[in-house]
């Protein structure tokens, strides 16, 4: 399939049966796609732009976006972009797992449904519908060329918004957390904004947060502090002690 045909592709399929359900969060993913280029990348927009192409509030933006990238329809890479100091969200498209399984092809004869071409042969491209793609890639990239080159993953700072997934809620239950993820998440993405931390793997700096904030709950006298307030207390207090910088 040209490459020209993926975005058109990635449309429909956010348009289909198996698309997000929530319909706000077709609308951002629509607005996004107006952005992109023809493979689906190249999209940069910031959440002030797109509350205000779509009308909806900055929050249900940061909602949405969130959603669908825990859903695997978008990507979000933070670039840094020349002649700026900081670095803006791009924005690649992507289909889900479920999605890529059941993408088919039509044969010119009564459309009947055939197990998707090997990338040797096949078909002319004018009988495709669609061309598979492997789970978990973006929409542009190579189906049938060269292996893509591994990237080395870079540090990246905090990011707009931390959806708590079913594995973090598994994990806070089993160390015997029973206090409020969403408000936990919210101050722990707040500290390492003021401190400009980097990290590669947010989740997991979560994770350790989680456990901090549980010991020093335990070791802490009662006061009028919040266990999540007097974590990132505790963090700030860490830092200063052992000399160690949140940039790792």
């Amino acid at each position: 399939m040209a490459a020209e045909n993926l975005l058109f592709d990635w449309r429909k399929a956010i348009m289909g049966k198996q698309g997000p359900k929530a319909p706000n969060t077709r609308y951002v993913l629509l607005a996004l796609s107006l952005r992109m280029d023809t493979t689906g990348a190249s999209c940069f927009p910031s959440v002030e732009t797109l509350a205000a192409e779509t009308l909806l509030s900055r929050r249900s933006v940061i909602t949405h976006l969130a959603l669908a990238e825990s859903a695997g329809w978008i990507k979000r890479t933070p670039r840094a972009l020349p002649g700026q100091a900081w670095k803006r969200n791009e924005y690649t498209a992507n289909l889900p797992e479920n999605v890529v399984q059941s993408l088919h092809r039509l044969t010119p004869e009564g459309g009947a449904t055939v197990s998707p071409p090997l990338c040797e042969g096949g078909a002319n491209d004018d009988t495709k519908v669609v061309q598979p793609l492997h789970p978990s890639t973006s929409v542009n990239s190579s189906v049938c060329g060269a292996p893509e080159k591994k990237t080395a993953k870079r540090k990246t700072p905090a990011p707009d918004h931390l959806p708590v997934t079913d594995a973090m809620t598994a994990f806070a239950k089993s160390k015997g957390y029973t206090g409020d993820l969403a408000e936990l998440t919210a101050t722990f993405l707040d500290h390492h904004r003021a401190k400009g931390s980097l990290f590669i793997d947010w989740t997991a700096a979560w994770r350790t947060w989680l456990r901090n904030e549980i010991r020093f709950s335990a070791n802490r006298p009662a006061s009028h502090m919040t266990p999540t307030a007097a974590a990132a207390e505790g963090h700030r207090g860490a830092n200063l002690i052992t000399g160690r910088s949140t940039h790792a």
